[in-house]
């Protein structure tokens, strides 16, 4: 018998929240409990570090948490455990990776949620919560199942709720694969000639964020104007953001749902948005694209296969022959006769690499034969 957690996958979707101005404030009162939480729990770590050179674990200040619940308390002790929870995975990374954790201000603090089913549920299109009440949920898709968890994320004046779901997985399907070569004048160009465009939404924005970064270096630091402006610049950029996200998650979900095995380059993302380009890749977030197409293709069955990036736009997807090119040249020309766009060329080739690996599926669209003998590594 196959296990169930085999064939399930965990999903994060996201509705935005439609609180009241009661539930308004209540929603805040409880995002400031918790961050008050937090630096309570850094603090107590870093006090008895240097009176008893030891340190303070999860469970011990969660003991702790239960003897200040004694008096009562408003809200959840899920909610309330989750900063702590937090503390502990800061000090876990600051041993692993340095970076030793900080205190929260309130601009810093944007969230708070609930690990377990205690204090909390989902009912009739409400999120309903221990202190803080029942709140309308904009449901502008179905939710698949009953959900394991939530956060409640503010960003700006919204509100949001993410609820992780257990969603089955669907099998392999025998759709054809597909290559993609990730690029700034397009988006994506595709290994059967098609090409995606880039949306740019970061252009599209700039000028009314540079607006209003001009008028917030115009206030005096600590007034209320320079609140009022700088809440504006963080909503135009979370405008941005979200109209970046949704176009990646169409793009995604249309690949997935067309192809069965999907190749990309394994691309250093990080070191590329520290060049002269940083801009535009940020902008294109590529990233996130791949990281939108690695778990769609999980939950749809299909196969995402990241292949070597070397030479991918110098090789030629006919013969194998490298032959060298500029940037500038945008057109792909082979003495075997091979012509074709260099994005879709490239894409091709890591079409093929992903059939060498023997994790490809030999359905694959749009390629042409290779010569034997010859290699494409």
């Amino acid at each position: 018998m196959t296990d169930p957690q085999e064939t399930a996958a965990i999903r994060v979707y996201r509705y935005r929240l439609l609180p009241r101005r009661g539930q308004h404030r209540r929603l805040k009162e409880a995002l400031e409990h918790s961050r008050q939480l937090y630096n309570a729990a850094l603090q107590e770590r870093i006090d008895c570090y240097r009176k008893t050179g030891l340190g303070r674990s999860y469970i011990d200040q969660c003991r702790g948490l239960t003897e200040l619940r004694a008096d009562g308390s408003p809200y959840a002790v899920s909610m309330e455990r989750a900063p702590l929870k937090a503390v502990d995975l800061a000090y876990r990374a600051f041993f692993k990776r340095g970076g030793f954790p900080r205190y929260k201000g309130r601009d810093w603090f944007k969230s708070l949620g609930w690990s377990d089913h205690c204090g909390w549920r989902v009912r009739d299109n409400r999120f309903v919560a221990k202190g803080i009440g029942a709140i309308r949920i904009h449901l502008h898709r179905p939710l698949p199942g009953n959900p394991l968890s939530c956060r409640v994320k503010r960003e700006g004046g919204r509100w949001y709720i993410c609820l992780s779901v257990a969603v089955e997985c669907a099998a392999e399907n025998d759709n054809p694969g597909i290559g993609i070569d990730a690029g700034l004048t397009t988006l994506a160009a595709l290994s059967n000639g098609e090409l995606i465009a880039n949306a740019r939404h970061n252009r599209r924005a700039e000028g009314e964020a540079r607006r209003r970064a001009r008028a917030l270096a115009r206030c005096t630091r600590g007034s209320k104007r320079r609140r009022k402006i700088r809440e504006k610049l963080a909503s135009c950029r979370a405008k941005e953001r979200r109209a970046r996200d949704t176009y990646l998650h169409q793009v995604s979900s249309s690949l997935v749902r067309r192809f069965g095995v999907i190749a990309v380059e394994d691309l250093n993302v990080k070191g590329l948005a520290k060049s002269a380009l940083a801009r535009d890749v940020h902008d294109a977030a590529w990233g996130k694209l791949f990281s939108m197409l690695a778990y769609k293709a999980e939950s749809a069955g299909c196969q995402f296969i990241k292949v070597d990036p070397r030479h991918t736009s110098q090789t030629c997807p006919e013969c194998g022959s490298i032959k060298p090119k500029t940037l500038a040249e945008r057109v792909h020309r082979c003495p075997c006769g091979c012509e074709m766009d260099r994005d879709v060329a490239a894409a091709k080739v890591i079409l093929l690499r992903a059939a060498v690996s023997g994790r490809g599926a030999p359905n694959v669209a749009g390629c042409g034969e290779r010569a034997p003998g010859k290699a494409v590594a």
